[in-house]
C-alpha cells in the first residue's frame, strides 16, 4: 500500500489528528488509543510532508506490527503537532493501565473524538 502523505498530513490539519494503520492506509475510528512507546514520540511545530515521511522511515518496523498505529494530533496548547506509534485498546481501564505505565499523558477515545487526560480517567474510574 503506497500512503499519500500529503493526504495524511492534510486530514492531521484537518481534523486535528489522525490514528492511522500505516499497512492499510485506513484510520482507525473506534477503541481507546494510547501509547505504550513513550521515546518513539516527536513533536514538531509545523508537520511537513517530509518530516511526516522521516518519521514513518524512522519508526516504520514498529508500525508494521500487528494493532499499532501512527497516532498524530496537534495540541493547541502548544501548537505542535505530535506523532506517535499506538495501539488501540477496548476498554478504558486498559487505556489507563497502559497510560500509567508508559507516562502518557492522555489517552484518546476513537468514538468519540475526546482526548482524556490521564488523571481524569482514573478519577473517572475509581
Amino acid at each position: 500500500m503506497s500512503l499519500r502523505l500529503d493526504q495524511i498530513v492534510a486530514d492531521i490539519r484537518r481534523n486535528g489528528g489522525i490514528t492511522l494503520n500505516v499497512t492499510t492506509g485506513k484510520p482507525r475510528t473506534t477503541g481507546w488509543a494510547v501509547s505504550p512507546y513513550k521515546d518513539r514520540e516527536e513533536k514538531f511545530q509545523a508537520l511537513t510532508i517530509n518530516r511526516l515521511a522521516s518519521y514513518l522511515s524512522r519508526h516504520g518496523v514498529l508500525l508494521a506490527q500487528p494493532h499499532h498505529y501512527l497516532g498524530a494530533w496537534f495540541n493547541e496548547e502548544d501548537g505542535f503537532t505530535y506523532l506517535d506509534v499506538s495501539i488501540v485498546v477496548s476498554t478504558p481501564a486498559d487505556a489507563l493501565e497502559v497510560a500509567t505505565k508508559h507516562d502518557q499523558l492522555a489517552v484518546f477515545h476513537l468514538d468519540t473524538c475526546t482526548t482524556i487526560p490521564t488523571p481524569e480517567l482514573r478519577r473517572k474510574l475509581a
